[in-house]
């Protein structure tokens, strides 16, 4: 007698899609609330340094705040790329190329943190600022 051994391949998915959406506006939301939080707070701090004319410290959070903005914006262009990715491989066939979907934040969060390492980098001039 053998005994018939059955094995699912593929992702599992235990909530519904309305399920899903109900727990990621929440997570959006809050995300959305941040990003608008640290833009608000960098343009005073960008008014600030200008009014104090410390033009050495207000170039350096321009720059960052550009650097911000081109990684927000790319942040936005990956998440649509996320969507029709996952939306068009329901049955998860294309499991071989998923890896990039998490690898993308991981070197984004990366070259955002060598800009900062870059922009505050100690230097003979570091007490002008």
């Amino acid at each position: 007698h053998q005994s018939v051994r059955c094995l699912h391949l593929g992702t599992v998915n235990d909530l519904s899609g309305k399920a899903r959406l109900f727990l990621v506006y929440p997570v959006a939301i809050l995300d959305a609330s941040f990003i608008v939080w640290i833009f608000i707070s960098l343009a005073k701090t960008l008014s600030q340094l200008q009014a104090r004319r410390l033009m050495a410290k207000l170039d350096i959070y321009r720059k960052f705040t550009i650097a911000l903005a081109i990684t927000v914006l790319v942040s936005i262009g990956w998440i649509g790329y996320e969507i029709y990715f996952k939306s068009t491989d329901v049955f998860n066939e294309r499991w071989q190329y998923a890896w990039i979907i998490p690898a993308f934040w991981h070197a984004l969060s990366f070259s955002l943190l060598c800009v900062i390492s870059y922009l505050w980098a100690p230097s003979q001039s570091s007490m002008r600022y």
